[in-house]
This record gives C-alpha cells, structure tokens and sequence, in this order.
C-alpha cells in the first residue's frame, strides 16, 4: 500500500499511453481541491447573485426587433455608369457593389424614405442606423433596422430601399445622356493616341531595319546555328587531317602502302580534292611497278646471276621506284599541311561572321523591349477603342429599354414585422451571467488562494497528493480562554472543561469507528501517526488513539518511535515508573533486549507503552539497520493494534523508513496552521518515494485563523485525561514545568 508502485506500473502494457491523461487528471483534481472545493459556497453564491440579476435584467430590458430587407443589384448597373477599370469585370463590379451599400445607408436616402413614410422625430428616435451588409458571393444586398417597435421597423426597412431605388431611376436619366458624350470623347481620345502610336511603332520599326521582329531575329538565330556548326566542322577536319600528318611522318614506310588509301578516304568525305587524288594514283602505280619489279627480280637473279647488268639495272629501278615514293609521301604532306591551313583560313572567315550576327541579334536585343512595348500599346489601345464602342452602344440600347431598372434593382424579399424580438437573448444572457459568476468566484477563489497560505479543511490537504486521501475525522480544540474561565466560578469552569473533554472524546471515538470500517485496519494491525513538522499534535492525536482503541478492550501498544525528540512518555507521567525513560526502544533497535523488556502496562487505561528510551545519536541508522523489524514483528505477535508515533516527515526521514516497513501511515494536519507551500513540499517528497498516507486527520479543526493559542507540551494546551493541566489523572512531570503547574 505503501511502496514505490513504478516497477509494477513499468510492467502493465499501455501504462504509458494512459500517463498524459492521468497527468490532466490529476491536475484538474489538484486545481479542483485548491481553487474549487474550499470556496464551493463562494461559487454557488456568486452565481446565485449574477443569475437573479440576470433575471430582473430579463423582466426589465425593453425587447428589439429586427426587419430586414432583401434587394437585388446587378452587376449591369455597371455597363451605365462605370468607365474607367473596363479591362477588370470582377474588380469593377464589387467597387460598384460596395458604392451601392454605402448609397443605401446614406444619410440623404435615410431622409428621403423618413419623409416618404411621414415618419415624426418621435418615431425616428426609435429606429437604430441601418446595418448593410451584403450575402456572401451574390448580388444581394439585406438592409435591417433594429426597433422596439416592429411595424415600424418593417416599415423604415422598406421604405429605405424603395427610397434607394427611386434615387437609382433618378440618377440614371442623367447619367444615360451624360454618360455617352462623356464616353464619344474619350473614344475620340483613344483613337488619335492609337493613330499616334501606330506611327511611332512604324517609324521605330524603319529606324531600326524591322519589318517583321520575330522573323529577322529568327533568320539571324538559323544563320547563327549553321555557322556555328560549319566552324565546328571545320575544327573537326583539320584535327583530323594534323593526325593523319603525324601518323605519315612517324611511320613513312608503312605509309607507302597505306596513303594511297587514307588519301582516297579522305578525298571521298570531302567530296574529292584534286592534289589528293594524284599523289594517291601515283603512289598507287608506283606500289605497283615496285611490286612488279620485286616479282621480277628473283626470276632475273636465279637466271643471269646477281652481277649480270640486267639484274643491276633492275635493282637499280627499284630504288628509283622506293625514292619516287618517298618524295609523293613528302608531297601528300605538304598537300595536307596546305589543306589545314586552307580550314583554318575557312574557319576564320566562319568566325568573323558568327560575330557579326550575334552583333546584330545583340542589338536587336536592345531595341526587343521598347519594339514590344510600343507594339503593346497599339494593342491596348485598339481594345480600349473596341469596349468604348461596345459600351456606347449599350448605353444607346438601354435607353431604349423601359424595364432596365426592373431588372438591375428590385426587392428579392420584402421586410416583414419580426415574430419575435431578437434582443435581449434569454438562453445567451443566462450563459453569460452564468459564466460571469463562476468567472468572480474563481477570481476571487484564486486570490484568497494566492495571499493565503493556510489550510482550511480536510479537501485541501487531499487535493496535493493527487487522488483522495480518506479522512477518518476532525479533532476540535479544546483550549482553555483563562481570562474566560476567571469570570466563572470552580463550579462552571468544571463543567466547561468537562463539556470540551466529552467534545474530544466523541471525536476520537468517530475517528476509531473509521478507522474500524476502513480498509487499513483490515489490512493490518500496525498504525504510524506523523506529520509534516513539528508542532501538528501528531504524538497528541497518536496517545489518543491507542487510548480510544484500548476501551475496545484491545490489546493495544503505542510506540514512541520520535528518537528524536520523543514526546509521548509526557502524556503517561502519571503512570510510568521514573526508570521509563531510562530504558526502551533505543536498547531494542541496538539489540540490548526484547520488545517486552521495554513494555509498560497501565491497567487505569488498559494500554501498553514503549518510550524510547536514551536518545541515540544515530535514530535514522537504527530504524533502517538496527532491529526493527524484529521488534516489529514482535509487537504484531503479540497485541491487536499497534500506534507507533514517529518523527515529522519534511524535518528528517526516520518516518519514511518505518514507512517502508509495510506500516500505513496516519497524516496529522493542523488547520489554520499548515502552511499550502510547505504540504505541497511533503506530497512531492512523499510521490518521489512511492508513499502515500493512508489516511489524514485534521487538529484543531473548529479554530478560526488566528484565534488558536500554543504550547510546549505538544497537544497546543489540551488536557484530556492525564494529558493536560487540567486532567483527572494527574499532572505533568518536567521538573520546572511541575512547579509551574503546582503554582
């Protein structure tokens, strides 16, 4: 109940899916425990307050109504008097629509259908301005008038339309005869700059050698591509005809036989070059004639023998013919030198052409864009001129048409006296009264919140843990007013003080009986009382208890575990010996003895009790270390109920590890005193170790803010049986308090 649940919550599937929403959850219940639940009553009361008011404002507020009126109003209103913007319909056509609504909620219109209807100032005064608006995407414009009289309202809705209608017969006899001649001289206007500009392209267009813009600057791009790719050819050839060169002079001998070939080659992708042809058929017959010799020469040798003069002169041919053909492979190179030189001159003169066109096409260039502006002005002008005449005669045709007006303004719905009024709206007005209320109340709820740090009840201690914490009760105070008191007799402030203490033992016998029908009892038979600091009345409300489950006839220990600054053997003086102190649970958790060693029984009460015994210097090494737990278990062996009072959680951890022991922890808060910040601190600290009480009581929970008084002895000044000043048991027992006490 009381440990870390993180690993469990790790290993359910989906755990994570649902953290967002808890962490809302949560959030709201914290804001609903802090803001909400303390002030429920200021929340109803305002609400309350701002509906009444909402109510009597409902039964009071004099009740509009609304008229409206549906016209209809072309876009051809625009063929009359619309004249400039003619090359943008759409643009037109709204700025004439807009005009209209603005006509409409003039004031001269206004005055005009106010007098048609005979309207009085009285009857003027009721009716509000008229709201114009127009019917998204259409030509229809609603003209409304608010009133509280709604004929009337009805009324001044039509007559305002029909008073607009009849401004538009007016206007538009006059604009008709006006609107032609205004129209004929603009005309005359347009024609004689057309004129002007149709000369100024001509003279451009001689000026500048342009008969036709787009097809010379096309011929000159074609003539730019085909030299382009004649001086590309050209490199080509001669790159061609330099590597044949060098591969003829790197190898003349192989070159013999193969120019004559590589020549032809060459002359046919040229279309035949002369030189070429003739060193190629020279060189050709002089393969052959050496190739015959050469046939010949083995034949003469075999016959006349290698001295014979025939032989010698053969052989001298030969050589004849191989020098021949050395010198035609010379000349080949010299041709083919003179034939790259000849590209080269070729693709210059390419070249300089190339630059003269693209020279040209740059200064056309430079006049393309004031050649297609004056060319676009003639264009816009001869359209200009052909809407005019298009409009000219439009206006000529409706002259000639009675119902013009019929059909570019009438009423598509006249106004109608209205069913029922539209202000003031009863569902919105008690939405708003309802929302202004909760609205103060959690203004003035965030505030009080916001300059006070106290707590006030049960509800707001449970909201910063989270979830609902159960509450097993309230603890009233008993304190003594001594200056009260001394006005009463022995006999009255007896009976005064009898009547709190039966006020508290009732309380503790509820908070027993919860505790009873709770879950934790059930569960175990263990019970820790801690506070967040000191000064709560945890050890008051811990003694208590025990006592209140001890008249069950339980076998009951209370454990005074504050190794501290132990407390609760003050509350039993009376009953324990004078070596109670001297020996308890300090000497259990170092392992000196038993549980039962260190038990003290008092019959008067039917209850047992550990003190702590010598103060150790290391409590927190001890609970988490020493023998706890054997003692603990020890104590669960033997007695129905055990209450352990421990040390307050924010000021050291000793509460923590007895927590950690399986033992469900009581929260004692004092109200009026706790401070919001330093409970929000423990909650926090508490959910970073996995603890949550297991209940909460609250202390003094009946003391208005400030009224409570304080006291050294832990219970703020209670006495209840042997615990106070004034209890039937006896008194206390502190040395210099004693005395005090006596005086």
């Amino acid at each position: 109940m009381n440990h870390d649940t993180n690993t469990v919550d790790a290993q359910i599937p989906g755990i994570e899916a649902t953290e967002d929403s808890q962490n809302i959850l949560q959030t709201a219940l914290d804001l609903y425990w802090t803001y909400v639940q303390p002030y429920l009553w200021m929340y109803i009361a305002s609400v309350a307050i701002f509906l009444l008011g909402a109510i009597v404002y409902l039964f009071t507020a004099t009740p509009l109504f609304r008229s409206t009126c549906q016209v209809h109003i072309s876009q051809n209103q625009v063929n009359v008097v619309q004249v400039r913007g003619l090359d943008d319909p759409t643009f037109a056509a709204n700025t004439f629509l807009n005009t209209q609504m603005i006509l409409l909620g003039s004031q001269d219109v206004l005055d005009k259908a106010y007098e048609t209807l005979g309207l009085n100032e009285e009857q003027r005064a009721l009716l509000q301005y008229p709201v114009i608006t127009n019917v998204k995407g259409t030509n229809l414009v609603n003209v409304a008038i608010i009133s509280s009289n709604r004929e009337l309202a009805a009324q001044a809705a039509n007559g305002v339309v029909q008073a607009y209608i009849n401004s538009q017969h007016n206007r538009r006899s006059d604009l008709s005869s006006s609107g032609v001649t205004l129209l004929q001289g603009q005309l005359e206007r347009v024609t004689a700059d057309h004129e002007r500009s149709v000369q100024d392209l001509l003279q451009f267009k001689t000026a500048n050698g342009i008969y036709d813009f787009d097809a010379n600057y096309k011929a000159l791009t074609d003539q730019l591509t085909t030299l382009q790719d004649s001086i590309l050819e050209d490199e080509s050839k001669g790159a061609e005809i330099l590597a044949l060169r060098d591969e003829i002079k790197g190898d003349p001998d192989t070159a013999v036989t193969m120019l004559p070939y590589l020549l032809l080659s060459y002359d046919n992708s040229e279309g035949g070059v002369s030189a070429s042809n003739i060193v190629a058929e020279k060189l050709s017959h002089l393969q052959e004639l050496a190739l015959t010799h050469q046939m010949a020469l083995p034949e003469l040798t075999a016959k006349y023998g290698e001295h014979n003069l025939a032989v010698q002169i053969h052989n001298r041919v030969n050589e004849l013919i191989s020098k021949t053909q050395h010198d035609e492979i010379e000349t080949g190179i010299r041709g083919l030198t003179l034939s790259v030189d000849q590209l080269k001159k070729h693709q210059a003169q390419l070249t300089q052409r190339a630059a003269e066109i693209s020279k040209r096409m740059a200064e056309m260039d430079q006049v393309r864009g004031e050649y297609h502006r004056r060319e676009a002005a003639v264009a816009a002008l001869e359209k200009t001129m052909d809407m005019l005449v298009g409009r000219i005669y439009e206006i000529q045709v409706s002259d000639a048409t009675d119902d013009m007006d019929d059909y570019a303004v009438f009423v598509t719905t006249p106004a109608l006296p209205a069913n029922g009024a539209f202000y003031p709206v009863k569902l919105k007005t008690l939405a708003i009264s309802l929302f202004l209320g909760v609205a103060l109340a959690a203004a003035a709820s965030f505030v009080l919140v916001s300059t006070s740090t106290k707590l006030t009840s049960l509800e707001s201690i449970s909201g910063f843990f989270g979830k609902r914490i159960p509450e097993f009760g309230n603890v009233p105070s008993i304190l003594t007013d001594e200056k009260e008191d001394s006005t009463l007799d022995e006999a009255a402030a007896a009976a005064k003080r009898a009547s709190r203490l039966d006020t508290l033992q009732e309380a503790f016998r509820d908070i027993r009986t919860a505790l009873n029908l709770s879950l934790v009892m059930r569960s175990s038979k263990v019970l820790a009382v801690c506070s967040a600091v000191s000064g709560e009345g945890k050890t008051f409300v811990a003694c208590n208890l025990a006592k209140s489950f001890a008249q069950e006839k339980k076998r009951v220990l209370l454990l005074d575990c504050d190794l501290r600054k132990p407390d609760a053997h003050h509350y039993f003086t009376e009953y324990l010996p004078e070596e109670a102190r001297k020996k308890g649970i300090s000497n259990v958790l170092v392992g000196d003895c038993h549980l039962k060693d260190v038990v003290h029984h008092i019959p008067a009460l039917g209850l047992d009790v550990a003190t702590t015994g010598p103060m150790p210097p290391n409590p927190n090494e001890l609970l988490s270390m020493g023998h706890f737990p054997e003692m603990l278990k020890e104590a669960k062996e033997n007695y129905d109920l055990v209450v352990i009072d421990t040390s307050p959680v924010m000021l050291v951890s000793d509460a923590l590890l007895i927590a950690n022991q399986d033992v469900p922890f009581l929260l004692v808060a004092r109200l009026f005193s706790t401070n919001r910040n330093l409970l929000r601190q423990l909650a926090a600290q508490l959910k970073q170790n996995g603890i949550y009480p297991a209940g909460l009581i609250a202390n003094c929970a009946d003391v208005p803010k400030n009224s409570y008084g304080s006291s050294s002895y832990g219970g703020y000044g209670y006495g209840y049986g042997g615990y106070g000043k004034y209890g039937k048991y006896g008194k206390y027992r502190y040395g210099k308090k004693e005395e005090e006490a006596k005086a």
